[in-house]
C-alpha cells in the first residue's frame, strides 16, 4: 500500500522536492504509537537513527504533524 501525505516543510540536507506530499511508510504509525508511549511514560529524550535516505527527516515530520493533531496543539 502506498500512502502519501501533505507535510510541513522541512529542512533536508540535499535538495529535495516533494511536490507537496512524502511517502508514508507502512511503519511510521507502529513508530508514532511507540515514540508516543515513550513520552508519555516519561523519557526525555528519543533517538531515531538509521543510514542516510531511509526516511527519518520525514518521520520527524510525520510524527510531529499527527502528534500535533492527536493531542490538539498548534
Amino acid at each position: 500500500m502506498i500512502l502519501t501525505e501533505e507535510m510541513p516543510s522541512l529542512p533536508f540536507k540535499n535538495d529535495y522536492q516533494t511536490g507537496g506530499t512524502d511517502y508514508v511508510r507502512e511503519c511510521y504509525a507502529e513508530y508514532y504509537h511507540t515514540m508516543k508511549t515513550m513520552l508519555f511514560d516519561g523519557r526525555k529524550c528519543i533517538t531515531i537513527s538509521g543510514t542516510p535516505g531511509i526516511g527519518k527527516s520525514v518521520f520527524y515530520g510525520y510524527f510531529f504533524q499527527r502528534f500535533r493533531e492527536d493531542e490538539g496543539g498548534t
